[in-house]
């Protein structure tokens, strides 16, 4: 294999490597020991704080049920705050709007697509519900009444406008999650126009130099 094929190759490895993304990767905060909260009684705002492992977020889903049939209402916004809690800046400028169709009182759950947000892995967000909602009960756990202490997602918490439960208050010793997945994907960073350049002068200068060899003549021993 000559150099300048060498050279050619190890280009476009890198320029390969440079826009390859990884697989999705899902932060999954659900507990197997239900319970529900309708925001339309509890302050009509939630939140599920969460560490991401990736530096773009693609959706995010909660588990509903349907409590309480006789409220038609079924509007719901999604925002994506910096930090823990519900008073971080908005990663989306403008909530996204959302109706849940789930029927029956089952947790099922409804995800809703974000425009690629870019976030920072190992920093904290807060995936924040709004609603005036009663027909709807929003999945969260453990269940306080059995006496089970874990915690399903250390790497955040629930948050509530009006604590619904005494193990949900906004505070560091809660072990109360909404039960939510957030799916994301690791981008690789994508060179600066001046770094492409550079690496095709590189290429072209190389391969110049690799001709000019080329015809230099070869002088033998007399």
């Amino acid at each position: 294999m000559t150099m300048l094929r060498k050279l050619a190759l190890g280009t476009l490895a890198a320029l390969s490597l440079a826009s390859t993304s990884a697989a999705a990767a899902t932060i999954d905060t659900t507990s197997g020991l239900l319970r529900g909260a309708a925001l339309g009684r509890f302050g009509n705002a939630a939140g599920q704080s969460f560490t991401a492992v990736d530096n773009v977020l693609t959706s995010i889903a909660f588990q509903f049920s349907e409590a309480n049939r006789a409220n038609a209402n079924d509007a719901y916004t999604l925002d994506l705050l910096t930090g823990d809690g519900l008073a971080g800046r908005s990663l989306l400028g403008t909530p996204i709007s959302f109706t849940v169709t789930t029927t029956g009182r089952g947790f099922t759950f409804t995800s809703v697509a974000l425009p690629n947000i870019a976030v920072t892995a190992m920093e904290r967000y807060t995936a924040v519900l709004r609603s005036t909602n009663t027909r709807y009960a929003v999945g969260l756990g453990p269940d306080v009444q059995s006496g089970v202490t874990r915690d399903a997602y250390t790497g955040g918490q629930a948050y509530f406008a009006a604590a619904p439960y005494p193990n949900c208050a906004n505070a560091s010793t809660s072990n109360c999650d909404l039960n939510a997945r957030i799916t994301g994907t690791t981008v690789a960073a994508v060179p600066e126009p001046a770094t492409w350049a550079t690496m095709f002068l590189g290429l072209s200068l190389g391969g110049v130099a690799l001709r000019r060899r080329a015809r230099r003549p070869v002088r033998l021993a007399a």
